[in-house]
């Protein structure tokens, strides 16, 4: 793979499974490194919960915002701070979606959107980390 690697460096890939390969080459680093696959892993996650954190918390006031933002990135970062122990639930692959929202009814659909791509995200490095632990067993 890294005269591959080394190939696609000089010459672009043209179709998209060559991408692909790429790609998903880099998040573990050729099946040798699961630790980048852990820090792909918990940086994803933290990029999908920080949506999911803003659908869901209900002390989010967007009446007293200035050209700055100041108060704007205050009540985020409330939001985000209140919400944490999301994230940790985020990680765990077969969640209810009634662990995440306390009244459910009353939860926007852009909540499934996110959740459902922080499922594949999840999965995906997942994945990337039990890749790279195989080259053990080999």
């Amino acid at each position: 793979m890294e005269y591959y690697h080394l190939i696609v460096k000089h010459e672009r890939p043209r179709q998209l499974s060559e991408f692909l390969i790429l790609w998903s080459s880099y998040s573990n680093n050729f099946a040798q490194s699961w630790l980048r696959a852990l820090y792909g892993l918990l940086f994803a996650s933290l990029i999908c919960y920080i949506p999911i954190a803003i659908v869901i918390s209900n002390k989010l006031d967007f009446t007293n915002i200035d050209i700055l933002g100041n108060p704007l990135i205050g009540n985020l970062l409330i939001a985000l701070r209140d919400n944490f122990k999301l994230w940790f639930i985020l990680l765990n692959l077969t969640h209810r979606i009634s662990e995440l929202a306390e009244n459910i009814t009353n939860i926007s659909t852009w909540l499934y959107f996110w959740d459902m791509i922080s499922r594949i995200v999840v999965a995906y490095f997942i994945f990337q980390i039990v890749t790279a632990f195989r080259k053990f067993s080999r």
